[in-house]
């Protein structure tokens, strides 16, 4: 499915259910919900150090540096997803940075339609996980 959030000026980025290769594409992990389902699809996303940070579609290299500023959205903040035709709009809701042996965020809450993305925070390192929290917005 795709991706797109433009206050980041990401836009048409793949995500593949259980890939392997966060260099071609965004990975959401296998077993998470899919998109508009309960619970949450948890999509994870390379970081680099910001000035190295260039999402555009031309970049060829664009997933490497896709979700670099990602920790920068703020509440209230607009993620679209679409797959099988259907566009859903996620609005960001929180964000935290946990321990990267902090496996609980990939917990489905099934009495929720959320929507999670992980990165390494600080930019460029493997210090801790940034996860930006958003809910599901019936439109």
């Amino acid at each position: 499915y795709i991706l797109d959030i433009p206050k980041l000026n990401i836009e048409n980025a793949l995500v593949v259910v259980g890939g392997t290769d966060l260099n071609k594409s965004l990975i959401s992990y296998a077993g998470t919900a899919l998109p508009g389902e309960p619970g949450a699809p948890v999509i994870f996303g390379h970081s680099v150090l910001r000035q190295f940070y260039n999402p555009s579609v031309k970049n060829p290299r664009r997933y490497n540096s896709i979700f670099s500023t990602i920790m920068t959205l703020k509440a209230g903040d607009e993620i679209y997803v679409t797959a099988g035709g259907v566009r859903y709009t996620y609005v960001v809701n929180g964000k935290t940075e946990v321990k990267p042996e902090d496996v609980y965020i990939l917990t489905q809450k099934y009495d929720a339609r959320q929507l999670k993305l992980v990165t390494c925070t600080p930019e460029g390192t493997y210090l801790r996980r940034g996860v930006i929290t958003a809910q599901l917005v019936e439109k």
